[in-house]
């Protein structure tokens, strides 16, 4: 029984870490800084541009 429970708990901890990471670390922003645009092609490589 005490193996059984073992490896559920080790389950969920696998399932909910990358998640609880993910909402624990701070907001990377320094991808905002860029002067560069996002897309070079204004937006064809993404479906329609806006126009």
């Amino acid at each position: 029984m005490l193996r059984f429970l073992k490896r559920v708990l080790n389950k969920i901890l696998h399932i909910t870490m990358p998640f609880l990471k993910r909402k624990l670390q701070p907001t990377n922003w320094h991808h905002l800084r860029s002067l560069e645009p996002v897309s070079r092609i204004f937006g064809f490589d993404r479906g329609m541009p806006i126009v």
